[in-house]
């Protein structure tokens, strides 16, 4: 992916793994950054509309342009403190000024382990070669905020820690 391409879409099998494992199976309501080829949900905002200002359902999908992924954060994070859940899909940026405060302590952050293929607008077809970290952020009252765990990029599954190792991204509180 290059920086010029900002439409990449998010593989299904991602959104599948988070709606099974963090939103009982359901699938998402919204899909608040899209275009009608890309959307992850019957509902979306796609240009001319802003889903930065437009409302969130609960359980909003976001895969936001990675050039401003903070305000989408942001955004993210209100509608999580007004009882909105929603997942958003991001660069693992955690050198950001933004994303101490805003991810770690007010989401849950499950890092990617391997590199997302995102499917190019262009082909339809998953694309590998993205060279960055992501992670997936989850708002809303059904999550710890300060949790952090980790997700295979092959599978979108969470991947548990390994039997007998000590868990490095578990709290003071879950040792």
């Amino acid at each position: 992916m290059t920086s010029l391409v900002q439409n990449y879409a998010t593989p299904w099998f991602l959104v599948d793994a988070v709606a099974a494992d963090s939103f009982d199976g359901h699938q998402p309501r919204l899909d608040a950054c899209a275009e009608p080829w890309s959307a992850k949900a019957p509902d979306f905002y796609a240009l001319p509309e802003n889903g930065l200002v437009e409302r969130w359902l609960d359980w909003t999908w976001c895969n936001p342009p990675y050039e401003d992924q903070g305000t989408w954060l942001a955004r993210a994070a209100w509608w999580g403190e007004q009882g909105v859940h929603s997942a958003c899909l991001v660069l693992a940026s955690t050198s950001a000024n933004y994303w101490r405060p805003i991810c770690f302590e007010k989401g849950v952050v499950d890092f990617y382990e391997g590199r997302i293929a995102f499917v190019h607008p262009g082909t339809r077809k998953p694309k590998g070669g993205f060279d960055r970290a992501s992670a997936l952020v989850l708002f809303g009252p059904r999550f710890t905020p300060g949790k952090i765990r980790s997700r295979s990029a092959r599978t979108g599954r969470l991947i548990e820690p390994t039997a007998g190792k000590p868990d490095l991204f578990a709290t003071k509180d879950e040792v």
